[in-house]
């Protein structure tokens, strides 16, 4: 069974890291290799593809995705996607990645390659370290939720009538193209300095910042701002 493969588009870095958790989740639900390779007698091995196949269209910017000229905290599924391109020496900068057998002593072909890369993932998702790492995350969102809650609760106290702007902010398509999530740290690091300069943060009694990613919009930004409603009015001009 052969399919005819989609016209290669180059991803954001947003856009990467949720093909990374796609595959690492499609590997804990499925027991497939990335490629079934058949034997044959003629020497030539005919492939078919697998539940797993489609994810590796973007395969060389996914193993690409990971600068150490930057230090990132991963999710257990980047993490283990990462560690497992190590640890079976997957070859970055080329076309089609590739690794050494199991004796080191010649190159698999890339479809082989990723049915040992496959392999390798779905190890180290099984062991308690990856496991663990899921139930952190959920406590730390929890544990976030609580301090935003408490936060909130104190603002607002500190005054009888508050007004609260709640702004979601999106970068344009065309410098979504380039942006690494560093970028959106320095720009939210420029928008929180403002606070101290300009006047449309006049009264402000405090704020809430989060960057999120998502599929549709890739990196954005949701930000609520405090001010004192007995010097503040006009929710919409704040806003805008």
């Amino acid at each position: 069974m052969t399919t005819t493969r989609n016209t290669y588009t180059r991803l954001t870095q947003s856009e990467i890291a949720i093909q990374i958790e796609r595959l690492v989740k499609a590997i804990e639900q499925h027991d497939t290799p990335a490629f079934r390779i058949r034997s044959s007698r003629s020497g030539y091995e005919p492939v078919e593809e697998t539940k797993l196949s489609r994810y590796f269209v973007h395969i060389r910017e996914m193993v690409d995705l990971f600068d150490d000229r930057c230090e990132y905290s991963y999710s257990e599924h980047l993490q283990a996607f990462k560690e497992a391109c190590q640890d079976v020496g997957l070859e970055r900068g080329t076309a089609e990645p590739v690794c050494l057998n199991e004796k080191g002593t010649a190159y698999l072909d890339h479809r082989q390659s990723m049915n040992v890369l496959v392999e390798r993932i779905r190890q180290l998702t099984g062991v308690r370290r990856y496991r663990r790492k899921k139930v952190d995350r959920r406590y730390q969102v929890r544990e976030q939720e609580r301090v935003i809650t408490d936060y909130v609760d104190a603002v607002v106290d500190r005054y009888s009538r508050t007004l609260i702007v709640r702004v979601d902010l999106y970068y344009r398509s065309a410098a979504q193209a380039r942006l690494r999530v560093e970028h959106v740290f320095d720009d939210l690091d420029r928008l929180i300095g403002e606070r101290e300069r300009n006047a449309i943060f006049e009264h402000e009694t405090g704020y809430i910042c989060s960057v999120e990613q998502g599929e549709d919009r890739g990196y954005h930004v949701h930000a609520a701002f405090f001010f004192n409603c007995h010097e503040v009015r006009g929710d919409i001009y704040k806003a805008q």
